[in-house]
């Protein structure tokens, strides 16, 4: 089943570039966003964004990038479909 997903900065968490369970990236910018930061990640199909400590990830590191233990944040929506108004 085709789906797109919709996940938060704050749903997502950094792990180790070779978690099995992760989806691996390069970290390729960040911004200042109140009490964290932001990372954008380029992984495999797009980006994502990553909300972390400051220095957490420096650009062009290779990262993994988790679902949180208890994430909030998530949504699930169907695929586009190219008869949509």
């Amino acid at each position: 089943m085709d789906a797109r997903l919709l996940a938060r900065p704050e749903a997502l968490e950094f792990t180790a570039p070779d978690d099995a369970e992760a989806l691996r990236g390069t970290v390729s910018g960040r911004r200042f966003a109140g009490s964290a930061y932001v990372y954008t990640v380029e992984v495999e199909g797009g980006e994502l964004e990553v909300q972390a400590g400051e220095g957490v990830a420096r650009e062009g590191a290779e990262v993994g990038v988790a679902v949180r233990s208890a994430p909030s944040g998530l949504f699930v929506f169907p695929p586009e479909s190219s008869n949509a108004r």
